[in-house]
């Protein structure tokens, strides 16, 4: 897994992301989303890979949105382009059937935030300031952004941060919904860590279902999140994983789950 624009780490099962360009604080540009890109279909066709946590080098910028060098002049089509594929690729980061963790260690604007939405879990350090200046450019976020910002903190908060383009401090983040946690700048990187090794030793199975019922359930009426709830809940309560841990319980021992990956090897 190495990519020129990103630095690649595996660390047990799970898989450290880290954008890797701080003299642009980590801007996207065309290369780094194929980059991401190539790294989310090498993870997908892992299934020992149980956890993928996105970060940025450096202490200024998780990842200060596209580079505008790149932007400058292009045409329509261009930027059409551009665009989608940026969109896919965090679609694909969003639809993972793992668990995804933003440790935002500083900055993230525009297409940095909305890459941090397309996570499950958002972690950020005290110094973090998070929003779309996407207005002052004369430009609107399109990776997603007006479309996983409402849905995560409401359409009303959604509506005045992406017009008026101010920056949200962690403190505000974390109590509108946008972070799940924050943390000391100095130790955002060993909270990540214990976080994903928290969710490494959890059925993946388990965890797969309920990213499954939770993003399925988000745009369905009550009735068909509880239809999806029930198929995803018996799917995993007839699975191996299912078995094992039950029986570790009992044990009073650590489970050693597989995953479908038993499931499909017949036992």
């Amino acid at each position: 897994m190495a990519e020129t624009h990103l630095v690649v780490e595996i660390r047990g099962r799970v898989c450290w992301v880290t954008l890797n360009r701080p003299e642009k604080l980590n801007a996207l540009n065309a290369a780094v989303i194929a980059s991401l890109g190539t790294v989310i279909d090498e993870v997908t066709s892992r299934p020992d890979m149980r956890v993928l946590v996105i970060t940025g080098q450096g202490e200024r910028a998780f990842c200060a949105g596209a580079d505008l060098d790149e932007l400058h002049d292009i045409d329509l089509g261009q930027a059409l382009k551009f665009l989608q594929r940026g969109q896919m690729v965090f679609q694909r980061l969003a639809e993972l059937p793992i668990p995804t963790i933003a440790a935002i260690n500083g900055v993230a604007l525009g297409g940095g935030l909305e890459l941090a939405l397309a996570c499950s879990i958002r972690l950020v350090s005290d110094n973090a300031n998070l929003g779309f200046p996407e207005g002052r450019l004369g430009m609107i976020p399109a990776f997603g952004g007006t479309q996983r910002l409402p849905r995560l903190i409401g359409l009303a908060r959604a509506t005045e941060i992406l017009l008026t383009g101010r920056f949200v401090g962690a403190t505000e983040a974390q109590a509108i919904g946008l972070a799940t946690a924050v943390h000391p700048q100095a130790e955002l990187w060993r909270a990540t860590d214990q976080l994903a090794r928290q969710l490494e030793d959890k059925s993946p199975i388990s965890m797969e279902m309920i990213l499954t019922a939770l993003r399925g359930g988000a745009d369905a009426d009550v009735s068909q999140g509880l239809l999806l709830e029930r198929l995803a809940g018996a799917a995993a309560a007839s699975s191996h994983d299912q078995r094992e841990g039950v029986e570790a319980f009992q044990k009073k021992r650590k489970p050693l789950f597989q995953g479908w990956r038993t499931q499909d090897e017949g036992e």
